[in-house]
C-alpha cells in the first residue's frame, strides 16, 4: 500500500507541477504575477494562505471540542459511579483507565494530538511549495486538510478502529507525501535555477 501511495503521489506531483508550469501560467498569467502586497509571492499564493487559515480555524474549533469532551466525559463518568475523577482533569493529557468514558475522551484527544504531530511540517512545506507552485500546493493542502478533518472526526466519534472509515481519510498521508515530494521538486528547481 505504501509503494502504491508513493507512486500515486509522485504521479500527481509531476503531472500537476508540469501542468501548472507549462499551461496554467500561460492560461491565467495574472495569478502568477507578483503580488502587490508581498512581491516575492505570486498572487495565487493567496489561495494557499486561505487554505491554511481555514484549516487553522478548524484546528481551533477542534481543540475546543477536546476541552468540552474533558468535562463531558468526566461528568458521565461521575454519573456512572467511576472513582478517581481527577484523571479527567488537567494537566493529564490522556485519561488513564479503560472505561467507556476514558476511551471516548482519549479518542477525541488522540485525534487532535495526531494533527499537532504533523501540522508544522505540513505548514512549512505548504508555504515553501506555494511560492513556486501555488495551485498545485493549494489543491494538495486542501485535500490534506479535508482528509485531516474527516479522519479526526471519525476517530473522535467512532474510535481508533474506524478512523479510516471515511473516503477522504487516506489524504492525511497522501497529501503529506505529495507535499514532501513537491518540496523536493522546489528544492531541486532552486538549485538548478529553472523549472522541471
Amino acid at each position: 500500500m505504501a509503494s502504491t501511495m508513493l507512486l500515486k503521489s509522485l504521479g500527481f506531483v509531476v503531472a500537476s507541477s508540469v501542468s501548472e508550469n507549462m499551461f496554467v501560467k500561460d492560461f491565467v498569467p495574472s495569478l502568477y504575477q507578483p503580488s502587490p502586497v508581498l512581491s516575492v509571492a505570486p498572487r495565487a499564493f493567496g489561495l494557499v494562505v486561505m487554505v491554511l487559515t481555514g484549516f487553522s480555524m478548524w484546528m481551533l474549533a477542534f481543540g475546543m471540542e477536546v476541552g468540552k469532551a474533558r468535562g463531558k466525559y468526566k461528568e458521565l463518568a461521575e454519573k456512572d459511579g467511576e472513582k478517581d475523577l481527577e484523571r479527567y482533569e488537567y494537566p493529564n493529557l490522556y485519561v488513564s483507565g479503560t472505561s467507556k468514558h476514558a476511551k471516548a475522551f482519549n479518542a477525541t484527544q488522540r485525534a487532535h494530538q495526531h494533527v499537532l504531530e504533523v501540522i508544522t511540517q505540513m505548514y512549512v512545506a505548504t508555504i515553501i511549495c506555494g511560492l513556486v507552485y501555488p495551485l498545485t500546493t493549494c489543491i494538495t493542502a486542501f485535500l490534506w486538510a479535508n482528509g485531516r478533518s474527516a479522519w479526526s472526526n471519525k476517530y473522535k466519534d467512532e474510535g481508533a478502529e474506524n478512523r479510516y472509515g471515511h473516503a477522504m481519510s487516506i489524504w492525511i498521508w497522501q497529501g503529506l507525501i505529495m507535499m514532501y515530494l513537491l518540496s523536493f521538486l522546489v528544492g531541486f528547481n532552486l538549485i538548478a535555477g529553472h523549472f522541471f
